[in-house]
């Protein structure tokens, strides 16, 4: 059984040991969630693509949603051993790379990531932190909906780490889906409460971490939880 991360490290550790043990066992598409009020996502990007790139012949290939998005992460790493670009941007050699991350990406690039992900064959295909599972996006139509629905039924979820309120939800593959709930006195962090073999919905989230009374009110997410997740990392 896996245990929740007890400092920031120590999840970016779970992270990558998620990705390279999911890529032996074949499941090469992948998707990473790390949330946490204040995080800044390129800390995460730069440890993942750091210890994806042991092989200096094939690095690993980080894509943005834009050409902008890419050119700010550039100028703010410097010189990285690995190229960064949008996920619209021509690919000169494909084969060059031996993993790709995609970074925050949305719905809008869906069929891109289809196309790529197929184009990917047996090498690691990871995104991190996505913006496929947001509700309301604009122009997006039932066919962009299946279309998505589809493409996130391929993913396997190598590493999740989200804070809700009174707890949080943990997965470090190829462990089970854990639920981890706030203690009341915070010296003593968290307590695991139940673990599944799948994702659980709002709903069973609700009903593992607080009583009928009070589910209503979790299910509107305060995201209060999560500064206190972010303290008990170490951030």
């Amino acid at each position: 059984m896996s245990e929740l991360p007890n400092t920031y490290n120590e999840a970016l550790e779970d992270c990558v040991r998620g990705i390279r043990q999911a890529s032996l066992a074949g499941k090469f598409r992948q998707e990473v969630v790390l949330r946490s009020p204040g995080l800044d996502i390129l800390d995460v990007v730069t440890y993942v693509a750091d210890r994806l790139a042991d092989d200096p012949e094939r690095p690993p290939l980080v894509l943005y949603p834009d050409a902008g998005a890419a050119a700010l992460a550039r100028q703010r790493l410097g010189a990285v051993s690995y190229p960064i670009q949008g996920i619209n941007q021509r690919i000169a050699d494909f084969d060059a790379y031996g993993a790709v991350l995609l970074v925050e990406i949305s719905m809008v690039e869906v069929e891109a990531l289809e196309k790529l992900a197929d184009a990917c064959g047996k090498r690691p295909y990871i995104i991190l932190n996505s913006r496929l599972g947001e509700a309301g996006a604009v122009g997006i139509g039932l066919v962009g909906r299946q279309l998505r629905s589809r493409f996130l039924s391929t993913l396997e979820p190598v590493f999740y780490l989200q804070p809700v309120e009174g707890g949080a939800l943990y997965r470090s593959y190829p462990s089970n889906w854990q639920v981890w709930k706030e203690n009341a006195n915070e010296a003593e962090g968290y307590n695991l409460v139940r673990e599944r073999g799948t994702r659980p919905t709002a709903e069973e989230l609700s009903g593992d971490l607080y009583t009928a009374a009070n589910r209503q009110s979790f299910l509107k997410t305060a995201w209060q939880a999560g500064n206190r997740l972010l303290k008990a990392l170490g951030r």
